[in-house]
């Protein structure tokens, strides 16, 4: 185990949030098909999206509480105006600076901003080494251009950038190229087969999901790349399902704490209360809740030893966070089949 992952799970056992996501805004500059976004637009909600100011108290509170790293997103985050100031205070609270962007905004002045503010680690989604591929997913001519030169900015000044991809039945018969560009400039892709439903309920971005049979071809040529799918470290029956509400958050636009970006069930909203309060309230320990043993599904044997059950996806898709979501377990079902293949 690394030390930041020890640290994850001292964390996670104290309840103390090792990690916040920040949803500074929904605006942006791609339409991605798979994107979980309801909307680009902050006033839709019908409420103001948080100030400088609340965003200020409310780093105030995470640093108070124990959070070591910030993570920005949108939307596209840097399309908040107060984006460069929120990071400089979020620097000298002494958080550890994540950006999750798709690096349209990522120009010189940037990069050397991101540099001198000493960001600990920015990922960059890119779908494909195609440019027309990724151009067609983003539903922006031009932005392939724009974001690669964003991670070669970043690389050039020595900052961790990681390349995030999202894999869907447009991208995914071809990632492997991608993950070949990445590593010729000494860059890690993550990817990710998992789209999820938007953040209304609605499940139009799932229909972008890569395959079965796609998804097998991907599993088995991971395989032949040397990263076999294994079973799933469940744990015990008395032990939480995942992270969520116990070593990490996420706040949206409005205030609103949620336990995790995929359980959109708000704690409550931090306009109204305090962190500390909302944290350690009957709605967090009701949402964090959720043990391996109230899974609905068999999650020691077959397919479920296979299955990273997520009870936000669950909630979205079936209405109940331990029910099994299908997607999961047709995921679940294809690496215990190239797993066990030989």
């Amino acid at each position: 185990m690394s030390i930041l992952n020890d640290l994850r799970y001292r964390y996670a056992e104290t309840l103390v949030p090792f990690q916040a996501t920040l949803e500074l805004t929904y605006r942006c500059n791609e339409r991605c098909g798979h994107c979980y976004l309801a909307t680009y637009d902050d006033k839709e909600d019908g409420r103001p999206p948080l100030l400088f100011a609340e965003w200020s108290r409310i780093l105030d509170q995470l640093a108070e509480a124990g959070t070591m790293i910030v993570v920005f997103i949108g939307g596209e985050a840097m399309m908040h105006k107060d984006f460069w100031p929120l990071c400089e205070y979020a620097a000298k609270r002494g958080f550890a600076l994540c950006l999750i962007t798709n690096g349209l905004m990522v120009d010189e002045r940037a990069a050397d901003r991101m540099k001198s503010l000493g960001f600990y680690q920015i990922s960059v989604s890119l779908y494909s080494a195609d440019a027309a591929t990724h151009d067609r997913m983003t539903n922006r001519k031009g932005s392939h251009v724009l974001t690669t030169a964003a991670v070669e900015r970043l690389r050039a000044r020595g900052v961790e950038v990681i390349v995030n991809c999202l894999l869907t039945s447009e991208n995914i018969d071809s990632c492997f190229t991608l993950d070949d560009w990445a590593r010729a400039r000494g860059v890690r892709v993550q990817f990710d087969p998992l789209v999820t439903a938007k953040n209304d309920g609605s499940l139009a971005s799932t229909a972008t999901r890569a395959s079965e049979d796609q998804l097998r071809r991907y599993y088995r040529a991971q395989r032949e790349r040397g990263q076999i799918p294994g079973p799933v470290a469940q744990g015990t029956a008395e032990d939480p399902v995942c992270n969520q509400g116990r070593g990490k958050c996420a706040i949206n636009a409005y205030g609103d704490l949620l336990t995790c970006l995929e359980v959109r069930d708000a704690i409550g909203n931090l306009r109204e209360s305090t962190f500390a309060a909302l944290w350690s309230s009957e709605k967090a320990q009701a949402l964090r809740g959720y043990k391996n043993q109230d899974l609905k599904f068999d999650a020691t044997s077959g397919d479920g030893e296979f299955c990273e059950h997520c009870p936000g996806m669950a909630l979205a898709e079936t209405g109940d966070a331990m029910a099994p979501v299908p997607f999961l377990m047709d995921l679940a079902r294809i690496k215990r089949e190239v797993y066990e293949s030989g």
